[in-house]
């Protein structure tokens, strides 16, 4: 696109610092207003396909590779911090062990601690889960796609880890 890499990664650690989380309450808030129509059997296909896709980026949110890259420096201005490699840059030498370790833990910052945390995301999936499998017992829901959604938002938050837990918290959430 002619434009410089530090542009792209501004941008990435804007839309981390910025939007990401914001992103996240929104698909909540829709996964949250059709919910209680899909487990009274009332929901149209396209509230399930709504369902379904805003888990399905809710999941997506919480796999992000998140960086912190971005600080606020003097007057305001954003900074961006190289703290991690990139495509441009030379990986680290790590064991495989520790880069799998590495890559299954999500690691949100301390802001997202209301919005995952506090708001009690891992219950009410957890809830919903088990409630479209005791209404959906004689149906073929294992396979469904808000059935594949809703578990692989399950494994996200079962994956969190870092300063998204309070000091005090403890960091097992099932």
């Amino acid at each position: 696109m002619g434009l410089s890499a530090e542009f792209h990664e501004h941008c990435r650690a804007s839309l981390e610092l910025e939007y990401l989380q914001r992103f996240f309450a929104w698909a909540s808030e829709a996964v949250y207003g059709v919910a209680d129509k899909i487990l009274q059997k009332a929901a149209t296909q396209l509230e399930m396909h709504v369902c379904t896709s805003a888990l399905r980026f809710m999941s997506q949110v919480l796999s992000w590779e998140f960086q912190g890259t971005m600080a606020h420096g003097p007057g305001g201005t954003m900074v961006v911090k190289k703290l991690r490699t990139n495509a441009f840059s030379v990986m680290p030498d790590t064991s495989s062990s520790k880069r799998a370790e590495m890559s299954m833990a999500v690691q949100l910052g301390a802001a997202w601690h209301e919005s995952v945390i506090s708001s009690n995301h891992t219950n009410w999936i957890l809830h919903f889960y088990a409630c479209i499998r005791e209404h959906s017992i004689e149906t073929d829901w294992i396979d469904s796609p808000l059935c594949v959604s809703a578990r692989q938002l399950i494994l996200q938050l079962s994956c969190l880890s870092g300063h998204v837990f309070s000091s005090g918290e403890s960091h097992h959430l099932f």
